[in-house]
């Protein structure tokens, strides 16, 4: 079906989000204005649905100041909203007329007649994308994922295979330093000290920091997370033990997943980080999602260590900004849970995306890539996020069990 015939059918529905969706992936290739404004305009509808007044005000207003607005069919609609918004008044959908006239306004209506998508086709053509994506990969990759209501599955490459997880590691660290708080062995505000022997070169701040420092176990682990701290993550693996963080995994079923030791750069060690696999880190997040391993509060503690990753990579880069941007809206509507990984030629990036359309787990491990560059466009940064958003439009961009 044409996108525009999808879209003017989807605004018409008040399924918002799907109209903003169609749009948003033609709209990376053509890079049209008036596909942007049209785009603006699910949006703010998107965000009127949920409640948030000025989130919508503040798109449709974008919109009315657009350079094209004078042309458009619906510029006099699009200033009576914004009144109406500003004066917390109830706003009426445009009719279905009028949005034929903003599609023929944008791109026009080709071929209305088509007969739609079905359910087996939207299946047959998101792994023909990942397949795609492989195909402009020069390394290796496999994605696994899971909707958590439905608990449909999308799978690509070998996702039982073990690979190096390089610091997707610090996740089964994190989860299992809460676990033994949860059962009483530690407390969240422990003071942890920094040894010599923890000190290691790579991410995170505390390399930097004066040895001896003390910081309580709950700020050793969020650095471990959010900014991938490696000199944090070696003093976690000192307190909660190796053994026992591969214990949990094995207790869990976790059959392709170890750490193996702790973060170092000798040259002459040729033994991986850690290992792990696309299945048994979604299977990690699915059990820690739905409280198999921790309770609440612990839960929500990991929760809230994971959505305050800074390095937004593989999962996040080409998801709709608009919504898992916290400036409309906090929290914002799409929030994502994760932890990245990165070694010369390896990127991975595991995660929970909590949607207003569901929620599912993925995890995207990769290597053997050409680009052995640690630069923000390296390929797996450039390529494999589209992989991300095929799920993300696959899992969120219909209604589930429908039609695309």
């Amino acid at each position: 079906m044409d996108r525009w015939q999808v879209y003017v059918d989807a605004m018409d529905e008040g399924e918002f989000f799907r109209a903003h969706e169609v749009l948003e992936e033609s709209w990376r290739l053509t890079k049209s204005e008036k596909e942007q404004i049209a785009i603006w305009i699910a949006a703010a509808f998107v965000h009127w649905q949920r409640e948030n007044e000025s989130g919508a005000l503040r798109l449709f207003q974008r919109v009315a100041d657009h350079p094209l607005a004078s042309t458009m069919p619906l510029t006099p609609d699009i200033l009576s909203w914004i009144d109406a918004l500003r004066q917390h008044s109830r706003i009426i959908r445009p009719p279905r007329a009028l949005l034929r006239q903003l599609a023929t306004w944008a791109d026009g209506m080709p071929n209305p007649m088509r007969p739609p998508i079905t359910s087996g086709e939207v299946s047959y053509m998101i792994h023909q994308q990942l397949a795609d994506i492989a195909r402009e990969f020069s390394g290796d990759y496999a994605l696994y994922a899971q909707h958590l209501e439905t608990r449909e599955i999308i799978q690509f490459g070998d996702t039982a295979r073990p690979r190096e997880t390089a610091s997707v590691l610090k996740l089964p660290v994190l989860i299992e330093a809460l676990r033994q708080c949860q059962q009483g062995e530690r407390q969240l505000t422990d003071l942890l000290v920094y040894e010599a022997e923890d000190e290691v070169e790579g991410s995170g701040v505390m390399q930097h920091l004066s040895r001896g420092i003390h910081l309580p176990l709950r700020d050793i682990l969020t650095l471990m997370i959010i900014v991938s701290d490696n000199v944090a993550t070696n003093i976690a693996l000192r307190t909660v033990g190796i053994d026992r963080v591969n214990a949990l995994c094995a207790s869990l079923g976790l059959q392709a997943t170890q750490v193996v030791r702790k973060i170092t750069f000798d040259p002459n060690e040729d033994r991986p980080l850690g290992l792990s696999s696309p299945h048994d880190l979604v299977m990690l997040l699915t059990k820690l999602y739905r409280g198999e391993i921790l309770a609440d509060p612990y839960r929500h503690i990991a929760f809230d260590i994971l959505s305050r990753q800074q390095y937004q990579t593989l999962l996040t880069r080409y998801l709709p900004y608009e919504l898992i941007s916290d400036e409309e809206e906090d929290p914002p509507l799409v929030r994502v849970l994760s932890k990245s990984g990165s070694l010369s030629g390896i990127r991975n990036d595991a995660g929970l995306v909590l949607t207003p359309w569901g929620d599912y787990a993925i995890a995207i491990m990769s290597e053997r890539s050409r680009d052995r560059r640690f630069h923000p466009d390296t390929e797996a940064h450039v390529i494999l996020p589209k992989a991300s958003r095929a799920v993300f439009d696959y899992f969120c961009g219909r209604p589930q069990g429908g039609e695309p």
